[in-house]
This record gives C-alpha cells, sequence and structure tokens, in this order.
C-alpha cells in the first residue's frame, strides 16, 4: 500500500497498483513496476490469441502507410496506425 505523506499533491512512497513511489536523492520519483516474467507454458486460448493478433498485425503492417494517411485528420493522436482494431 502507498502512503502519502506532503499531502495530496505531494509525492508518495510505497506501490499503489503497477505505479512505485519512492524518493532518489530528495526528489520525489514515481516509476512502473517491471512486467512480470511468465510463469509456466501459455494456455491453449493465449496460444489462439497470439496466433489472433499475429495474423492481424501482419496483414496490417504493410497498410501502415495508409492507415496514417486515413485517420491522420481524424484522431489526435501522434500515429493513426495505432488505432487499429482490436481482435
Amino acid at each position: 500500500m502507498g502512503k502519502i505523506e506532503k499531502g495530496l499533491l505531494g509525492g508518495f512512497s510505497g506501490k499503489v497498483g503497477n505505479t512505485v513511489g519512492s524518493s532518489w536523492k530528495n526528489v520525489d520519483v514515481i516509476r512502473s513496476r517491471p512486467p512480470r516474467k511468465r510463469r509456466g507454458q501459455p494456455t491453449q486460448p493465449q496460444l489462439d490469441q497470439q496466433a489472433k493478433f499475429a495474423l492481424m498485425t501482419s496483414f496490417l503492417l504493410p497498410l501502415t502507410d495508409l492507415l496514417n494517411q486515413t485517420y491522420s485528420n481524424l484522431l489526435p493522436r501522434p500515429c493513426p496506425a495505432s488505432t487499429k482494431p482490436s481482435l
């Protein structure tokens, strides 16, 4: 559990979700926790989902320029290709 030491707008220490608050050289620092390493083998539904995602990515990769031109004026994002449909 995180602990707020200097009020609402001050830094905090400890973990809140995947965020870690700490102090380094008297500077409040917030960082994310490193990702966990996989334990064991992936399940069959996970492998199926990974295969779907790989198929969609391999299909859309050659279309990146077209997606950037098509969606560039619709969304205020730096990379319109990242708005690909999710599976």
